[in-house]
């Protein structure tokens, strides 16, 4: 039976050329755990910024960091938290989110309950009552009835634009007059 390798992480990087060897366009080496990859690849920054690195194929989560977001890579292994050993970066998205989640439950508890119809179709007459609150009473079923509502407040009666009238007869046909 063949061994298997116990090494889950790779670092390929482009090597510099020397004269008189044969040049190899990129080497890789393998490595036991992450940590040990990101102690060889800070070695290798210094010589190359072409380096590559992730997880050997058979292990998952299957990881790549490409050479765009290397530095960001190893940044990351320096920075640890005491609890659970994670990414600053992490607790940093966390508190983000519950920044985000707070403001908009405030947002949409402090707006208060939403208008309603501004008339109601079942009265012909509304009230309109002006002061730190405007707001319109459509209960009144005549002018006169709404005025006595009125007297010495900071109001005005108006006619219902939306008021119901009542529903047509069934059977009823209007004709179109004929010239």
């Amino acid at each position: 039976m063949a061994d298997r390798s116990t090494d889950t992480w790779y670092v390929s990087f482009e090597p510099k050329k020397l004269p008189g060897k044969r040049h190899h366009p990129r080497v890789t080496e393998t490595f036991q755990n992450e940590n040990e990859a990101k102690k060889f690849a800070r070695r290798k920054m210094a010589d190359t910024l072409n380096i590559s690195a992730g997880t050997l194929n058979p292990h998952l989560p299957k990881r790549i960091i490409p050479s765009k977001q290397m530095v960001q890579w190893l940044r990351i292994g320096l920075i640890r938290t005491r609890r659970r050993n994670r990414p600053l970066l992490w607790h940093k998205e966390v508190l983000m989110r519950i920044l985000a989640l707070a403001m908009l439950a405030i947002g949409t508890v402090s707006t208060g309950p939403a208008a309603g119809q501004t008339y109601d179709p079942a009265y012909p007459v509304c009230l309109h009552v002006y002061g730190p609150i405007t707001y319109y009473e459509c209960r009144y079923t005549s002018l006169s009835q709404c005025n006595v509502s009125a007297s010495g407040r900071a109001a005005q009666c108006v006619i219902n634009p939306y008021f119901a009238t009542a529903a047509e007869v069934a059977g009823y046909r209007r004709h179109r007059r004929v010239y």
